[in-house]
Order: C-alpha cells, then sequence, then structure tokens
C-alpha cells in the first residue's frame, strides 16, 4: 500500500500571512488618517509598514513560486493547498496593490 504525502505548504502559509497583515496595516492606517484628520505620525508609522509587509510578501511569494516551478518540473504538479494559498496570495496583493496604488491617484506621489 504506496501512501502520498502532501506537502506542508507552510512557505505559502507565510506569504498569505503576510500579504493578510498588510492588508490590515494599511485599511487600519487609512481608516485613522481619515478618521481623525490631526493625526499624521501613527498612520504613516502603519502606512510604512503595511508597505514593508507587501513587500516582503512579494518577495516570499516570488521564491514560492520559483521554488514551485522547479516542483512542477520535477514531480509534475505541486500541491493543491500550496496552489490554493498561492492564489489567495495574489488576489490579497493585486488587491492591495488596486486600493493603494503606489503612484497616481491615492499613492504617495501627491
Amino acid at each position: 500500500m504506496e501512501t502520498t504525502r502532501e506537502a506542508r505548504p507552510i512557505a505559502a502559509a507565510v506569504v498569505l500571512a503576510l500579504a493578510g497583515c498588510a492588508a490590515v496595516t494599511l485599511m487600519v492606517g487609512d481608516a485613522i488618517w481619515r478618521g481623525i484628520p490631526d493625526s499624521d505620525s501613527l498612520p504613516t508609522m502603519l502606512m510604512i509598514l503595511g508597505w514593508l509587509l507587501l513587500a516582503w510578501a512579494l518577495i516570499v511569494g516570488a521564491f514560492v513560486i520559483a521554488r514551485a516551478v522547479r516542483a512542477t518540473a520535477r514531480r509534475g504538479r505541486i500541491a493543491p493547498s500550496e496552489a490554493v494559498m498561492l492564489a489567495a496570495s495574489a488576489a490579497v496583493v493585486v488587491a492591495l496593490l488596486v486600493a493603494y496604488p503606489v503612484f497616481g491617484t491615492g499613492g504617495g506621489t501627491g
């Protein structure tokens, strides 16, 4: 009896957690900024932290995708749970980049 062991997608879960924390941090910073007009330091720090978390999510995500591509070339497929987490992470990152653009309206270049 042959058993197959699905790899635990820890790295993909880290990417999803980083992207989720970035989303929460950016949303809280934006809500404080809009809700309390005279507040500057806390929302600014939250926005910077959110962008740093998003950057780390992108960096770790690139390594996870590269590892998944190598695994696909060797074994022919990746773990379904890892694929789902990578797709969810990509959706969160794209939503954040649409909601909080780096350049243009809403960006920090005003």
